[in-house]
């Protein structure tokens, strides 16, 4: 993955052009969750994930974080053990 950052160089130390090689561990303050897209609806009210527990369907307003090929990064109201609806829509009670 290529990012870019602006560093202090007061004392001249890096040299225009010059390219580093760092690593990075990144921890979320909060636990997040990765879904497939098409678990994740998309509405004028927002952004939410249905969820199914005891015969129940629950909307869970959700962000985006991190999108890679095939997952997505939400945060919301979730716990370990919910089952999310694959494909959600609007009409689901």
């Amino acid at each position: 993955m290529a990012l870019e950052f602006d560093v202090d160089n007061s004392d001249g130390e890096l040299q225009g052009g010059e390219y580093a090689q760092v690593q990075l561990r990144l921890q979320r303050s909060t636990p997040t969750f990765w879904v497939s897209p098409k678990s994740i609806l998309n509405t004028q009210s927002g952004l939410f994930v249905l969820t199914k527990n005891e015969d129940k369907i629950k909307r869970i307003p959700v962000k985006e974080g991190v999108r890679l090929d095939t997952i997505t990064e939400i945060f919301g109201d979730l716990k370990e053990g919910d089952f999310i609806v694959e494909r959600p829509t609007e009409q689901m009670k």
